[in-house]
């Protein structure tokens, strides 16, 4: 752990891991659940990106969340866990990335970060491949779904 990450508050680890999920789901978008399965490199930064997901994610001060929040930050710290061992099942990646469930935890991320962080935002849809992130700090991510902007 760098001297960076353990002074970030939850807002910012939020952040991070919204990037890291942001990532893998570019990463897959135009592979099949097949492919993806016989692609050892793409497996490995996935799982590697999961990963770190589940080791940053360790570190949110969940006496700030709501009950049903401090449900799925369990489940991102599973993360580390499940990836940590070199012996996971390529089916429980490839089901995560391509059953939906990374997508949800995608959202759930996403929308945590608007209503908790940045309840005044508003979020707009932007041209597709001119995607950005711009919240009200200098913090800009030109590959993310989503704008979101003071109103």
């Amino acid at each position: 752990m760098n001297q960076n990450e353990s002074k970030m508050n939850n807002k910012e680890i939020f952040e991070n891991v919204f990037t890291s999920l942001d990532f893998i789901s570019k990463w897959c978008k135009n592979f099949t659940k097949k492919d993806f399965e016989q692609n050892l490199m793409l497996m490995d930064a996935v799982a590697y990106r999961l990963y770190s997901v589940g080791t940053i994610a360790e570190k949110i001060n969940i006496s700030k969340l709501e009950k049903d929040e401090i449900h799925w930050v369990y489940r991102l710290i599973e993360f580390k866990t499940i990836y940590s061992n070199p012996d996971f099942k390529i089916s429980m990646l490839s089901e995560l990335v391509y059953d939906n469930e990374l997508g949800e935890i995608f959202r759930l991320v996403f929308f945590l970060l608007v209503e908790k962080y940045e309840p005044n935002a508003k979020i707009v849809s932007v041209e597709k491949d001119k995607l950005s992130r711009v919240y009200k700090y200098p913090i800009i991510t030109s590959n993310s779904i989503w704008t979101v902007k003071k109103r």
